[in-house]
């Protein structure tokens, strides 16, 4: 019969004690343990402190991996739960003793945040649901493509377009582009559009933007068009009062000023009146006379001229290109993600696109956020990105050469769109695509742009500023009355001119052409970049080519960018002839005066010299005698 072990010791144990662990077979070191003494007689009984110690001492034991022991793990969460107190303790036990041991691995003098926070995919999802939704199928055209009509697709295949784009290297993600395509359709069902095109993506500091680029109706044109007469009118008019309101607030801060020049004026006179009295008093006091000198009131000086005032220098505005024409020929609307509300651009203003050329600010992603550059930008975030919209689309939008022909109509008219330049063309219906060589060709040469050029005006046509016509020009520089400063038309290069005629910007090359494949050059397709702005690309394969801007909407830059240096200083008051430092005389010229001034003298006639001699000393004794009568 096996006895039970004895764990009441009989002595004190004064060190450490190497133990071997029943169940791993391991040695591991066991710390200083008390053993109490037990009685004769009951050695096999249990003894309680003895258990205690030998427990806490097993509890106690380290890790080999990481010096860490269940002893202190236990305290801590009991520690954890006793301040926290739970509810339900039972159930989340488990939770504290890995909230624990998780925050024992981090480190305390790390007081940096987590760069990376995860999406809330909740959110995302029902936004997901909703975007599924809200899109309806219309039937109708379904079939109309089924049964092969030959009518041009009012929407656009992006996973089709993006494919070529991701054999060039340029694309975005999948799941962005389903989502993308289906926001797009969401789109045309709720706004009287024709057809939508996917311009782009500018990346902004907050947020970033997804651009449609949309054509609507002619009655949508008309009835924008009356809006835009409407609002011009009411801009005019609000213009004329502010203008009005400013004028008369001006004018009655200058006769406030001077009321104030003429008070002080005359607070001065006054106290110079007092002065000058005292003296006379004084004056007389000393000297001893008996009557005193009468006050005479001085009278004010005249007042100073008033200060100067800024006159800032007359900006001839620029009349807006109605909706529908020019840089407001097509319709922007922008969104931040997925399933967001699709916002409409403003139109864009010559101002405003003229501005753009001078500054450089990120976008922050919001629309309603203020611009604070210099020279001043005239409207906010919204106003800017259309801006910057018009103008990439006008240097980066291009095809293939023969894509796209000028209407029949537009032929007939060339007698009258000589001048202006024609601006509407349809796709070519006898097209022939374009050979791979000629298109990745340096010369580029075999592109052309399909989107007007803006004028330096801000326009795509020229606004005469004088307002007059070139023949009322002609009569008005026969005129010597009216001298005008004769504005010089500007051009630009008309609409399907092939890419090789554009200018080079700082030794660099505008675009870069290539093909994507060196190895299967029989499925290969031709990818061309632009290099002023960095993000836009254009790619071309059989019938098909396509468009796209992904950037952060800015224009490249060889140096620096230098902002526009500020006005010269104004003179504080006009010169005038009163005012004005004449040049002094030289001596040559003080000479030539002297000689032209000097008294003829009387030579030739007998008793000249003498005659004038006796009118000298004459006047030298009637000075005397006005002396001698002033001393007595």
């Amino acid at each position: 019969m096996d006895k039970s072990p004895n764990i009441c010791g009989d002595e004190l144990s004064g060190g450490d004690e190497t133990k071997t662990d029943s169940m791993t077979g391991t040695d591991f070191e066991t710390p200083f343990v008390k053993k109490f003494p037990c009685l004769p007689g009951e050695e096999n009984l249990p003894c309680v402190e003895n258990d205690y110690s030998r427990a806490k001492a097993f509890l106690m034991r380290q890790c080999m991996n990481n010096g860490d022991n269940l002893w202190d793990h236990l305290n801590e969460v009991l520690k954890k739960i006793l301040i926290e107190r739970p509810k339900n303790i039972g159930c989340t036990f488990e939770e504290f003793s890995y909230r624990v041991r998780e925050e024992r691995f981090k480190s305390k003098t790390d007081h940096l945040l987590d760069v990376y926070v995860p999406p809330n995919y909740y959110e995302y999802c029902q936004k997901l649901m909703q975007l599924f939704q809200s899109v309806a199928i219309n039937v109708a055209s379904e079939m109309a493509t089924e049964e092969g009509e030959e009518e041009e697709k009012a929407s656009q295949n992006l996973k089709e377009m993006f494919y070529y784009f991701e054999q060039g290297g340029i694309s975005l993600s999948r799941e962005e582009i389903f989502c993308i395509g289906i926001h797009l359709k969401k789109l045309m069902a709720s706004q009287p559009i024709e057809k939508y095109r996917f311009w782009g993506k500018i990346l902004g500091t907050k947020k970033n933007y997804y651009i449609a680029e949309t054509e609507v109706s002619e009655e949508e044109i008309l009835r924008m068009n009356a809006e835009h007469e409407v609002q011009e009118e009411k801009e005019k008019l609000e213009k004329l009062e502010r203008e009005t309101a400013k004028l008369e607030e001006l004018k009655l801060k200058e006769e406030a000023e001077m009321e104030e020049a003429r008070e002080m004026e005359k607070q001065y006179a006054a106290k110079r009146t007092d002065a000058k009295y005292a003296e006379l008093i004084k004056a007389a006091q000393e000297k001893g006379l008996k009557e005193m000198p009468e006050r005479v009131e001085l009278e004010p000086w005249a007042p100073l001229p008033p200060l100067p005032r800024s006159t800032p220098p007359k900006i001839i505005e620029i009349p807006v290109e109605p909706p529908g024409t020019g840089v407001n020929k097509k319709v922007f609307y922008v969104c931040n993600g997925i399933n967001e509300e699709w916002v409409k651009l403003p139109d864009a203003t010559p101002q405003q696109i003229v501005v753009s050329r001078k500054i450089k600010r990120a976008f922050t992603g919001d629309l309603e956020s203020e611009v604070n550059t210099f020279p001043s930008f005239p409207g906010k975030e919204k106003n800017l990105l259309r801006a910057q919209i018009a103008r990439i689309s006008a240097a980066t939008q291009i095809s293939p050469l023969g894509y796209y022909t000028f209407n029949e109509e537009d032929e007939e008219e060339a007698e009258v769109e000589i001048e202006e330049g024609k601006t509407n063309y349809a796709k070519n219906p006898d097209y022939e695509p374009v050979a791979i060589r000629d298109l990745i060709d340096p010369s580029m040469s075999f592109w052309v742009h399909h989107t007007d050029y803006i004028l330096p005006q801000g326009r795509t046509t020229w606004w005469n500023p004088s307002g007059k016509g070139e023949g009322e020009e002609g009569e008005e520089e026969e005129a010597e009355d009216e001298e005008e400063e004769i504005v010089e038309k500007e051009t630009g290069p008309e609409l399907l001119t092939p890419l090789s005629e554009d200018s080079v910007l700082d030794s660099i090359n505008p675009w870069s052409a290539r093909k994507t494949s060196g190895l299967f050059p029989e499925h290969s397709i031709a990818v061309v970049r632009s290099n002023l702005w960095p993000g836009a690309y254009a790619f071309a394969t059989e019938k098909k080519y396509g468009n796209v801007y992904i950037g952060d909407g800015q224009k490249f830059t060889a140096r620096n960018h230098t902002p526009e240096p500020y006005r010269e200083i104004q003179e504080e008051y006009p010169l005038g002839p009163e005012i004005m430092e004449m040049a002094d005389p030289t001596p040559q010229e003080e000479e030539e005066w002297r000689r032209a001034h000097e008294p003829k003298r009387v030579s030739d006639e007998e008793g000249g010299f003498e005659e004038e001699e006796e009118e000298e000393e004459e006047d030298d004794n009637e000075e005397e005698e006005e002396e001698e009568e002033e001393e007595e």
